[in-house]
């Protein structure tokens, strides 16, 4: 089994189960002001989400997708 990663994934879930974070209030809302910011503590879920990916992925190759696709998209491995 082969696993595409975003990189992009990654690097917001390290961010959002590491530390304090913040995120963003309505960025859609209106495009010419700027969204409002809330501050979050380190979130539980991102670092189930983590320790549970870790060990998925640990018994399979994962390759580092260079355009954003789904999270974890399944291919089928020819090894």
């Amino acid at each position: 089994m082969t696993w595409s990663v975003d990189p992009g994934t990654l690097d917001d879930v390290l961010r959002m189960a590491a530390a304090e974070h913040q995120v963003l209030e309505g960025p859609l809302d209106d495009p010419a002001e700027e969204p409002g910011r809330q501050g979050r503590p380190a979130d539980v879920a991102a670092q189930v989400w983590l320790r549970e990916a870790r060990e998925v992925l640990a018994a399979d190759t994962v390759v580092a997708s260079p355009t954003p696709t789904p999270t974890w998209s399944r291919c089928s491995s020819t090894t």
